[in-house]
């Protein structure tokens, strides 16, 4: 499962952008970055492609 590279990238980008809670991160616009960066280390423009991305991003929104 590549959940731990999505939660890496989650991770700096709200580092980076020094949002301290990561629901701030997940529901804003901001989070595009995150998908980009995702795609972009998979090297695929959708990122429904990469194995495990639909169900992080699901789980994600069950915890909101």
């Amino acid at each position: 499962m590549n959940w731990n590279i999505f939660e890496e990238i989650f991770e700096t980008v709200m580092s980076e952008l020094a949002i301290r809670h990561w629901w701030v991160l997940f529901d804003s616009e901001d989070f595009e970055i995150v998908v980009e960066r995702i795609c972009d280390h998979f090297g695929v423009a959708d990122p429904a492609e990469i194995e495990g991305f639909i169900e992080w991003n699901k789980m994600m929104c069950d915890e909101l």
